[in-house]
């Protein structure tokens, strides 16, 4: 019995090549992670056992730090954790306690604190190294009489791709390896990063070596791809494993965001699994709701660790067990409760000023040299805008052109100045959490000066362009506190209607 331990990536690749491993898939997950790892310049471990010429046990691990309730400790993980929706290691199961022996003998000797297999499926340890169970959701065509047409068939997704498909230009592509250009990659990075800021979220790609662990995937990658009018829909990066496409990294143009592009790039996913004989549609890791609804049956997946030190055993028992606690006690709601409090004692000291510009008052255009004032009416044209400002859109910008309100900005050709916003209805004030509630006419609200730009008059500029295109009486509100606003405001001619509302 040989035991192998191996850093140098071509050395891997010789041993591989010499000794049979009977599993070929894994086999060529070994070589796509080695040559991402090249690519990502990352230090990796190969530790292997033979016999017999036959690899009976191997895994592919990094070495890092983290930390849990304040200490620091240094880790062995299977290396393309963060990469892959699940992690393998291949362990005959006769082998499986010689492997952890050998994982622990190299942690002592490289002072390793545990080691850890995260998102582990189709291999099981004793229950005495597990810390997590996962649930991963999946559609199974064999277990349906309807097969693939079980997603594509569905009311919902039927509706929104035929209108899509009836009112654009509507173009599919299944790229396989290499066939997926440059540009492709970097749509897909650019989409991800736009869409997650969306809602607040860092995206993955905010790593810039991620995008060598798609690229190094070679011909086990699959990019769906839906363009309307030569412009991108939707994207899907999937992977390809043993007749299995795992639903990977999807991502939506926010301009679209209302025709609803995640069922539309479902139903050509799961018809492209229709006809290319794909025996699991795998939703991977995350809880959203949509894979819930699509998917038939679920698998497991497992976080096992192998503790070296007392001390770290120690911590992890506390982490879960202050996890436990924390649960039982709802730490969380009471968080919550505890800020919502803070917000209304907040709430309760503000006040506001509300001023009207009845409907026949004089309304003049004015502007200012080499500046624009412009009007959006519409979420898909309020989007094409930021993005030549390289300006982020958020959720709550979709809701607001949803719910009919309008934006106004003050800009040049690479900044924009002052901006806001009016809504043709009553309105919630935050602020006082109050709603301001009028029978007829326009509030404005929601105006911000860039910090660099203040004080230049351009807040009253872009309320005076404003006044000039609504036809329509006209309500606006302001802190009683904000001095230099409350002035702008009166000093366009809106009258002061109530004080400290």
């Amino acid at each position: 019995m040989n035991e192998v331990i191996l850093i140098n990536t071509d050395d891997i690749r010789d041993f591989l090549y010499s000794y049979k491993l009977d599993d070929l898939d894994y086999l060529s997950v070994l070589l796509d992670l080695l040559d991402i790892s090249d690519s990502r310049k990352d230090n990796v471990v190969f530790i292997a056992i033979a016999t017999d010429e036959i690899i009976v046990s191997a895994g592919l691990f990094s070495i890092g730090e983290r930390q849990i309730l304040a200490v620091r400790y240094t880790v062995l993980y299977i290396y393309g954790y963060s990469f892959f929706d699940y992690n393998q290691i291949y362990v005959v199961p006769s082998f499986k306690e010689k492997f952890i022996g050998l994982l622990k003998d190299y942690s002592i000797l490289n002072i390793i604190d545990l080691v850890l297999l995260e998102n582990i499926k189709g291999l099981s340890f004793d229950n005495k190294y597990i810390i997590q169970k996962n649930t991963i959701q999946v559609f199974d065509p064999a277990l349906t009489s309807k097969k693939f047409a079980y997603i594509f068939g569905k009311k919902s997704l039927k509706r929104h791709n035929n209108i899509v498909e009836r009112n654009y230009g509507y173009k599919i592509e299944h790229l396989k390896g290499s066939l997926i250009s440059n540009k492709n990659y970097q749509d897909l990075i650019n989409f991800h990063k736009e869409r997650w800021s969306f809602d607040n979220i860092q995206s993955a790609f905010n790593d810039e070596k991620r995008i060598e662990f798609y690229k190094n995937l070679k011909e086990r990658a699959l990019m769906t791809i839906i363009t309307l009018d030569n412009e991108v829909f939707a994207m899907h990066f999937g992977i390809l494993h043993n007749k299995r496409l795992i639903w990977h990294t999807p991502v939506l143009n926010i301009k679209f965001l209302n025709l609803s592009p995640i069922e539309v790039l479902l139903f050509e996913t799961s018809q492209f699994c229709s006809t290319n004989n794909i025996k699991f549609l795998d939703f991977g890791l995350g809880n959203e709701k949509y894979k819930y609804r699509f998917s038939n049956s679920e698998e497991f997946i497992y976080d096992y660790v192998i503790s070296i030190h007392l001390k770290i055993k120690i911590i992890i028992f506390l982490a879960k067990y202050l996890k436990g606690i924390s649960t039982y006690l709802n730490v969380i709601p009471r968080l919550k409760e505890i800020y919502s409090f803070l917000n209304r004692i907040n709430i309760v000291t503000n006040r506001i000023n509300i001023y009207k510009m009845p409907k026949d008052s004089l309304r003049v255009v004015e502007l200012v040299k080499d500046v624009r004032f412009t009007v959006i009416n519409t979420y898909n044209d309020f989007v094409s805008f930021l993005r030549m400002y390289n300006l982020p859109v958020k959720r709550f910008q979709f809701t607001r052109f949803k719910e009919g309100d309008s934006y106004y900005c003050l800009h040049n050709d690479t900044t924009v100045f002052c901006d806001g916003w009016s809504r043709n209805k009553s309105i919630f004030i935050s602020e006082i959490n109050k709603d301001l509630i009028i029978d007829n006419g326009c509030i404005l609200y929601d105006f911000n000066t860039a910090l660099e730009f203040r004080r230049e008059g351009y807040y009253k500029y872009l309320l005076k362009n404003i006044i000039a295109v609504i036809d329509s009486e006209l309500y606006i509100y302001s802190l009683k506190g904000n001095i230099p606003s409350n002035r702008a405001i009166q000093s366009v001619g809106f009258h002061l209607i109530k004080h400290n509302f």
